[in-house]
């Protein structure tokens, strides 16, 4: 194993004759060795050193896209570009295998998101069916919480089945669940909601400043890929809704001050010891999205504190 190479993956597309199309600080963009894609989908990252075509797919790093195109494991890869760029030698000539690339499968149709109140009757009665487990109960007193403040907040964990059963009955009391992030058309076309093993938690209701529950977010019991939370959301599912990631307001918009953090359940938490009303943006690099009503550049009185 090399932890330290003599080379970089600049000088590797040296050697291999790579046209470059775009460069900036940190990558430069390529005409693909392995597809012959010639647009700059090809990309090096030079702070990490790999590669990825952004059409056909390869990806490695430095010995492996030397490697892979003359047929050699690493270990022969790093002697044979260790000692080209010695003698300052540009590799052999070799011919690009152009590829076919399988046509993408049609996007499915998705439904418009609906309007703000219709997602809060929708949401409303669709918590209203849901109960919290002790465990997710046990987690929320813990963090700080009171029951009386789960209760008002109303969270709920998430159902284990039966989710075409539970959009059934929202139907039937009259919801509109076409357009409501999380609900999508199954296989058979009826309606259903986006749930699934990896998905199981307690759900937290996102408000929007006229206090209406326009969103959901699901903090997991098992975290996946640096995630403890995801968004109750049917992207990319027939008639599927995005969420949107909106803006959550922990407290009263009439206040003078309003603060900004992220998360809405670390809003709801912190409006629960402080008192104080607080704007939970979905991330950090969210803050750019947040309504004017939250920066003070609509409604003259307000101010954020960060």
């Amino acid at each position: 194993m090399y932890r330290d190479f003599p080379f970089t993956i600049v000088d590797v597309a040296y050697l291999l004759n790579l046209h470059a199309r775009h460069k900036n600080a940190a990558s430069l963009d390529v005409d693909c060795p392995f597809c012959g894609e010639k647009k700059g989908k090809f990309n090096l990252n030079t702070k990490k050193n790999v590669f990825k075509c952004n059409r056909c797919g390869e990806s490695g790093g430095m010995r492996s896209l030397y490697g892979r195109i003359y047929g050699l494991d690493n270990q022969a890869a790093y002697e044979e570009i260790k000692g080209a760029l010695g003698r300052n030698e540009q590799a052999p000539s070799y011919q690009v295998r152009k590829r076919e690339i399988a046509p993408k499968e049609p996007e499915l149709p998705g439904a418009m998101p609906a309007p703000d109140h219709v997602r809060h009757k929708t949401y409303s009665m669709f918590f209203s069916m849901l109960v919290l487990a002790d465990t997710h109960r046990k987690n929320l007193l813990k963090r700080g919480f009171t029951e009386q403040q789960i209760e008002e907040n109303g969270y709920k964990s998430t159902p284990v089945f039966g989710y075409k059963k539970l959009t059934e009955r929202l139907l039937a009391v009259g919801c509109t669940v076409e357009g409501v992030p999380g609900v999508y058309q199954d296989k058979d076309g009826e309606w259903t909601i986006h749930f699934s093993n990896k998905s199981s938690g307690f759900l937290v209701p996102v408000r929007n400043i006229d206090g209406l529950i326009v969103g959901a977010q699901i903090r997991l019991d098992h975290p996946y890929d640096g995630r403890k939370y995801i968004w109750l959301s049917s992207t990319n599912f027939n008639m599927g809704t995005s969420s949107g990631s909106p803006v959550h307001l922990a407290g009263s918009p009439g206040e003078k001050t309003i603060f900004i953090t992220e998360g809405p359940l670390k809003g709801d938490l912190v409006h629960a010891l402080s008192g104080r009303t607080f704007g939970c943006v979905p991330g950090a690099n969210q803050y750019a999205n947040l309504p004017p009503v939250f920066t003070g550049d609509e409604t003259d009185g307000y101010a954020v504190a960060l």
